[in-house]
């Protein structure tokens, strides 16, 4: 699940985050759009 809603959590540094897991690139594409979609709607 990703929360495309939560661009704060995009600074993994601050969040002393890790990674999971890997996600398929068609995956990654349509949530990157979707945030693009949410910085700028136009």
């Amino acid at each position: 699940m990703a929360l495309c809603y939560q661009l704060r959590s995009l600074d993994l540094t601050a969040r002393k985050a890790s990674y999971a897991a890997k996600v398929e690139p068609h995956i990654m594409d349509e949530i990157l759009s979707m945030v693009v979609d949410l910085i700028d709607p136009r």
